[in-house]
């Protein structure tokens, strides 16, 4: 005798697609929250794979990989040599004062981090000589 699908509404559909987009929680925090319905269900349900989801919550139990470290090291020293020139250091002076410090990195590393969100160099006016952000 074979099992029974649930059959879910359009409705419940939405809504359940609805509390993953518009909370930003997970597939998973939703599942949780609606403790009659399995992880595969809702993955069906909002027609995303499980293979992913599984593969996501693995990542989130692993130690950080030795790149994501790197990358996080390497911000903190941009933040702070930044910080250092009150804001007015660019990718190049940055890229110059990680080789003085010793740190191996290339100049489009440092640019590709140092053009996040948030991040900008100044340049001095011709005129005044004041920096201009």
């Amino acid at each position: 005798m074979g099992i029974t699908r649930r059959k879910f509404t359009l409705e419940f559909k939405t809504e359940a697609a609805h509390r993953v987009i518009d909370t930003g929680r997970t597939i998973a925090e939703v599942a949780a929250e609606c403790a009659n319905f399995e992880t595969t269900r809702m993955a069906r349900l909002l027609e995303v794979s499980t293979s992913s989801y599984y593969r996501w919550r693995a990542a989130q139990h692993r130690p950080p990989l030795p790149s994501e470290v790197r990358r996080a090291d390497l911000d903190a020293k941009i933040i702070s040599f930044r910080k250092g020139s009150d804001g007015t250091y660019g990718a190049p002076r940055i890229t110059l004062d990680l080789h003085e410090a010793g740190e191996g990195v290339s100049h489009n590393t440092v640019a590709a981090r140092h053009g996040q969100p948030g991040y900008r160099g100044c340049e001095p006016t011709p005129v005044q000589g004041h920096h201009q952000c």
